[in-house]
């Protein structure tokens, strides 16, 4: 049955609640808006066409148990890093291996299996270990190490896979309650989708996020990637 979106399109001058009715992401992803509903909708003409990136919120999981975005997950995992590759080769359209077979969770752990060469939900990803499935899935993933780089790529149609830490005082995560967008002071991995030129800010996935896309300014990403961070994958298909 579907479930409730608790909430809408959060931005740092705050929230705009919505009542939107969505399936259970179990389904694949990109199937579960209808009828024009998604981010696309609530954001407005400036992410239609042009960089033919999906919506950030079609293809929003999250690597804990969630209702709407990830309802078989465990109540904590390491797997931000399987979850940011599966959303970014989402964005650019790329068929994500075995997502014919899996979904969900289970999606996640296979390519985790891909990614690393073993199950365990509990150790963190590399780099590496996620450009091996951007691969072969037929993706690029250029390797950034400055988060001027990586932002300036997210303006030209690129999204990144950043890593940083989401503790980081005055972050995005700062914004927002605990259950809505949890935070360990440790090394993360996250989606910067998009670029909102209207705002001059960038969307960001989440894996943590169980109320989907966030908008996050310069400021707030800096800091995110001074901790843990100084890598980033730019994303587009080969």
């Amino acid at each position: 049955m579907p479930y409730p979106v608790r909430t809408g399109f959060h931005t740092p001058c705050g929230p705009r609640v919505t009542s939107e009715r969505r399936p259970n992401v179990d389904a694949p992803a990109r199937e579960s808006y209808a009828g024009g509903m998604g981010f696309l909708a609530r954001m407005g003409s400036w992410l239609e066409g042009g960089d033919g990136l999906a919506d950030p919120a079609e293809i929003h999981i999250t690597q804990i148990g969630d209702e709407v975005y990830n309802a078989h997950a465990p109540g904590a995992t390491a797997n931000c890093g399987p979850s940011a590759v599966i959303m970014a080769m989402r964005l650019v359209g790329a068929a994500i291996p075995g997502e014919d077979r899996y979904h969900g969770e289970e999606l996640i752990s296979h390519v985790r299996q891909l990614a690393t060469g073993e199950a365990n939900r509990l150790r963190g990803t590399t780099a590496i270990h996620l450009l091996r499935v951007l691969r072969l899935a037929g993706c690029e993933g250029r390797q950034l190490t400055h988060t001027k780089d990586m932002l300036r790529a997210v303006t030209r149609g690129e999204p990144v896979i950043m890593g940083g830490n989401p503790a980081v005082p005055g972050t995005y995560t700062e914004r927002f309650d605990y259950l809505d967008i949890r935070r360990y002071d440790s090394g993360h991995w996250i989606v910067v989708s998009r670029f909102n030129p209207e705002t001059r800010n960038f969307i960001v996935n989440d894996p943590q996020s169980t109320i989907g896309p966030i908008e996050a300014t310069v400021d707030e990403l800096y800091r995110f990637s001074s901790r843990d961070g100084g890598i980033g994958l730019a994303v587009r298909r080969a």
